[in-house]
């Protein structure tokens, strides 16, 4: 299924650094030379939902509505009847991405939405489906590993041992503002940063270390809020990454981190 959502690469690379940490080729489970540092008392447990979205979804669906209008006027072409372009949800967001800890194994699961324009055609009308697709995967017990049906599609080389790191804050150093977005404490970067500066970014969020001890597998308070420098997106529009939901101290059912349908 061709989903027509493509992340910006420079931050999705920026928000998959926040927890690749310490690959290494062994990939067995059971490996006794694992050196698991991370206590449960080292953090809090925690829910934390983001989403990735354009500042402006109809200049987003710009890219995709031309070749549709392309299927319309061959369709007009040969005098076929055509479908109206997929409906899209007002509050559209491309991922939705959903991070659970216990306070030392993380199960994220993330939800991409877009329009398919796969096997459209004057024949069938140019139909277009507004889809979805979800994978998720877990670090657990010094291992990295994805769940449920996609696990043998995209984990070939099965899990991949990493190294999970106590809780660290130190990073909160090079982030000196604070602010709330969406209700929710973070330090923000200043014109000082590389990323900023050079004019990458506009800003980049982690949480705020002052809420807890709340971090992702590397030990580090996760990133949580980007938003584009003007002018970088290949879609016209300013695409933000940003946190809608925190919650802290939660109950965690262990078996999420080895059950797909575990709660």
């Amino acid at each position: 299924m061709n989903i027509t959502h493509c992340p910006n690469l420079l931050l999705a690379i920026l928000l998959a650094s926040n927890f690749m940490i310490g690959c290494t080729n062994d990939k067995n489970p059971n490996n006794p030379v694992l050196s698991n540092l991370v206590t449960p008392e080292d953090r809090e447990s925690y829910e934390l939902i983001k989403v990735q979205r354009p500042t402006s979804i109809d200049e987003y669906f710009k890219v995709f509505r031309w070749p549709y209008e392309m299927c319309v006027a061959l369709a007009d072409l040969k005098k076929l009847p055509v479908k109206p372009f997929s409906p899209i949800p007002k509050d559209f967001v491309l991922t939705r991405t959903t991070v659970t800890s216990d306070g030392k194994s993380f199960r994220t699961k993330e939800e991409g939405f877009g329009v398919n324009l796969d096997g459209m055609s004057p024949e069938n009308g140019c139909e277009t489906k507004f889809q979805s697709s979800s994978h998720s995967w877990v670090e657990h017990n010094g291992f990295q590993s994805v769940l449920g049906p996609d696990a043998t599609e995209n984990d070939e080389d099965g899990p991949v041992e990493i190294q999970m790191m106590p809780y660290s804050g130190s990073a909160a150093a090079s982030y000196p503002i604070s602010k709330k977005i969406n209700g929710i404490s973070v330090k923000c970067t200043d014109g000082g940063d590389l990323l900023v500066a050079a004019k990458a970014v506009d800003e980049i969020c982690i949480l705020d270390p002052a809420m807890g001890r709340i971090a992702m597998a590397d030990g580090k308070p996760p990133v949580v809020y980007m938003r584009e420098a003007p002018g970088t997106s290949m879609y016209g529009t300013v695409m933000v990454h940003e946190p809608i939901s925190l919650k802290i101290g939660i109950k965690v059912n262990s078996e999420i981190f080895v059950n797909e349908n575990a709660k």
